[in-house]
Order: structure tokens, then sequence, then C-alpha cells
């Protein structure tokens, strides 16, 4: 249980892949195909995600998360919705907390590591 309450960065992960999946249909912008499929398929990917980070905390799912929320940030002009207001702030603040969630873990992983070899 210890460790599953260290790793609440993934918990929060895991509510933002959630809030991505029902945002199309919470802020009304589920009518865009491009950016109703790129909510569901990276809230997917960070739901996944964080519940195997979670379960097994290995350091290439934090490092995917990081990715997931690159896309994220960049989504709304790769995929062509930018124009879309809610959804734009909605995946930036989402990238933005998916990446710090998981560059905390991957710090506090590693700095711990290095003070438990001293």
């Amino acid at each position: 249980m210890q460790k599953v309450l260290s790793r609440w960065q993934d918990g929060l992960t895991l509510i933002v892949g959630i809030w991505l999946f029902v945002s199309p249909a919470v802020l009304g912008f589920g009518e865009s195909e491009p950016v109703t499929w790129a909510a569901l398929g990276i809230g997917a990917v960070l739901m996944i995600v964080a519940l195997l980070s979670l379960a097994t905390a290995k350091l290439w799912e934090e490092w995917l998360m990081v990715a997931a929320g690159l896309v994220l940030v960049c989504a709304p002009w790769i995929f062509g919705f930018a124009a879309i207001q809610a959804a734009v702030i909605s995946f930036v603040i989402c990238g933005i907390a998916a990446i710090a969630l998981s560059v905390w873990r991957i710090y506090r992983d590693s700095h711990g590591q290095e003070a438990s070899h001293a």
C-alpha cells in the first residue's frame, strides 16, 4: 500500500486520462472527429499507462506519459483543431499536467535511488 500511495502522481495522471476521454462530450466539441479521436486515443493511452505504472512503476512508463503529454500540447495544431478553444485549453492543460507529473516521478525516483546508493 505504501508503494501505491507514493505513486500519487500516476493516480492524478489516470484522472487526466479519464478527463480527456470524456472531455468531448462534457465540453461539447464531440462533433469534430479529429479532436474526438485525439481525446479518446491519448486519453486511453494515459489511462492504460498510468494503471501500468501504478502496478509496476517502470521508468519507461513515465517517459511514455511525458511523450503523450508533449503530443497533447501540440495536438490542436498537429490534428487541425486549434480553432476549437475549449479543446485547445483542455489539451494544453492536460498535456502540461501529464508532463509535470511524470517528470516529478522521474526526478523523485532517480533522486531516491541516488540517495539509497550513497
